[in-house]
């Protein structure tokens, strides 16, 4: 009896430490289970994280891309237009010459190079004119030159125009005088003015009968004299002064 209590205990010993031990290889077996599933789904959500951050990024930068260029586009079609309207200058209206028939400008002239012009064609736009009657000769003429020649470009934008034309370069004949074409090169390059310099042709010679140098006298942007004959020559001021009344600036 008491020996089969003992294979009894035996046999229920062995069969608890084959339960126990069944026991505990399922446990590992979980423990390393789950643990590996616990690695994926970190390995699983670590890649997740990984491409949001990508995408995340990359829809940003195309995005700022995207409107960065769009903006810098329209400011720049923006700044093309305003550049294109700012720098864009109105051209006068063309000069209808009846206006000028019985006018100073109706005179057709010859620049210092030979082209030949209207006097009315450098009153395009302008509000006052100073008509500059001069000759080579005239140590006056060529001394207030540089001084009108400051005036005009002062006032130019302003609509005032001088025009300067030289009295004694052609003789009764229509042909030059010998030298005289050359001086009036070389005292325009001296002086340095900017306004037109022309040469009076034999009709204006004849229909105006100046004698003393330098004469002005000064017209609207129609032609129309607005000012009596003014003989000789003055003071930067004085013309400065003259200009500005009929310019209408005081």
């Amino acid at each position: 009896m008491k020996k089969k209590l003992v294979v009894l205990l035996s046999v229920l010993m062995m069969v608890g430490c084959v339960c126990g031990c069944g026991q505990n290889a399922n446990d590992d077996s979980w423990d390393e289970s789950d643990l590996q599933a616990q690695e994926d789904s970190q390995d699983d959500d670590s890649e997740y994280e990984d491409d949001s951050r990508y995408v995340d990024f990359n829809e940003y930068d195309d995005g700022s891309e995207y409107d960065d260029d769009s903006e810098n586009a329209d400011d720049s079609e923006y700044d093309e237009e305003d550049g294109a309207e700012d720098s864009g200058e109105e051209e006068p209206e063309p000069v209808d010459p009846a206006i000028y028939a019985d006018t100073l400008l109706k005179y057709s002239v010859a620049d210092l190079d030979g082209n030949t012009h209207n006097l009315y064609d450098f009153a395009a736009g302008k509000k006052v004119i100073m008509l500059n009657y001069w000759g080579t000769f005239c140590g006056p003429c060529v001394q207030e030159m540089a001084d009108l020649g400051d005036l005009e470009r002062k006032y130019k934008d302003q609509g005032f125009e001088i025009i300067g034309v030289t009295m004694d370069m052609l003789q009764d004949d229509g042909s030059y005088y010998d030298g005289v074409l050359d001086e009036a090169k070389d005292i325009v390059r001296d002086t340095e003015v900017s306004y037109p310099i022309v040469i009076a042709g034999l009709d204006l010679l004849n229909d105006l009968n100046i004698y003393d140098f330098p004469t002005t006298i000064f017209v609207d942007g129609e032609g129309n004299q607005i000012s009596d004959r003014m003989e000789g020559a003055r003071p930067a001021e004085d013309w400065e002064s003259v200009i500005r009344q009929y310019m209408e600036l005081d």
